[in-house]
């Protein structure tokens, strides 16, 4: 449930037009992965865990970029695509 909420936080800021909804599903996605957190965890569930702090991360990132006005920038170099984020 929780990377399933975290995917429609990361939906809801990419389409841009409802943060409020973007929030509560990052919120709720915070809050079911500390409810499903236990000593026990198999390797499914820790996958899970992984995943759902990677798209929260994206998430934070996106926000932020939209904030302070930054752009991810794309450029090559030696036949190689660099990304650096400027603003």
């Amino acid at each position: 449930m929780a990377l399933l909420l975290s995917l429609v936080a990361l939906a809801s800021r990419h389409r841009g037009n409802d943060m409020i909804h973007a929030a509560r599903a990052k919120n709720a996605a915070i809050e079911a992965l500390v409810s499903a957190t236990s000593p026990g965890l198999d390797s499914d569930a820790s996958i899970e865990h992984i995943a759902t702090g990677l798209v929260l991360c994206l998430v934070e990132v996106s926000r932020h970029f939209e904030e302070n006005g930054a752009k991810l920038t794309r450029y090559r170099h030696d036949d190689r695509q660099i990304s650096t984020a400027t603003g």
